[in-house]
């Protein structure tokens, strides 16, 4: 992957930037990264994996109108998610339908709320 130089915060990471190739977690594990959504994916992953984000937390919700992570690909008026992505074995769904600004900000809120420094996640 990526060598120890070339790794940006999270954080740091603004618009216009080329997408990351990976992600690297505070475990110094790293994840390949081919979408702008893999980010949030993998993060909910790595969590579910190290039983941090468990299905009796969701659904997850940053704005009235969508949940972000959830038991189902429904948001709270009853629609389907009009992309997601399933996490294997997990029960759990990943709403991917969202703009890039979204996708880092709820990548940042998801860090925050268990317990991750956005700043030192690359």
């Amino acid at each position: 992957m990526s060598e120890p130089g070339e790794w940006i915060p999270l954080s740091e990471h603004e618009t216009g930037m080329p997408r990351p190739s990976a992600m690297r977690f505070w475990d110094g594990s790293e994840r390949t990264v081919n979408r702008w959504h893999e980010i949030l994916t993998c993060l909910v992953e790595k969590l579910y994996s190290e039983e941090m984000l468990r299905v009796e937390h969701v659904p997850i919700q940053w704005s009235r109108h969508a949940y972000s992570v959830h038991s189902k690909p429904v948001g709270p008026t009853g629609k389907s998610f009009a992309y997601y992505k399933e996490i294997n074995g997990a029960g759990l769904f990943v709403n991917v339908n969202l703009n890039l600004t979204q996708l880092k900000t709820n990548t940042r809120k998801l860090l925050q709320r268990y317990g991750k420094d956005p700043s030192t996640e690359h």
